[in-house]
């Protein structure tokens, strides 16, 4: 995944200056996983409703995160999200 990032960024410098250091030094793949894992966790049936809210409100925010990795920085969407694998 970093070598599909670090291609890009030779190709497109100026864009890549203008996104924000915490975006560029996401590692997409692990982020993939904590968010499959955070999903398995969620179905367990172990939250109370309180609790699960809090927790879907987490997966909307990596969600948005990856929907911004795709749609704005072109990352393809096979090494952003599981479902597509």
């Amino acid at each position: 995944m970093e070598d599909y990032i670090d291609e890009y960024r030779e190709d497109n410098e100026a864009f890549w200056s203008e996104v924000p250091e915490f975006i560029r030094k996401i590692d997409w793949e692990l982020l993939k996983e904590q968010k499959q894992c955070l999903l398995e966790i969620s179905v367990m049936g172990c939250f109370t409703e309180k609790d699960y809210d809090m927790f879907e409100g987490i997966l909307a925010l990596i969600d948005s995160i990856q929907d911004y990795g795709v749609d704005e920085l072109g990352i393809d969407e096979k090494d952003v999200f599981n479902h597509l694998e």
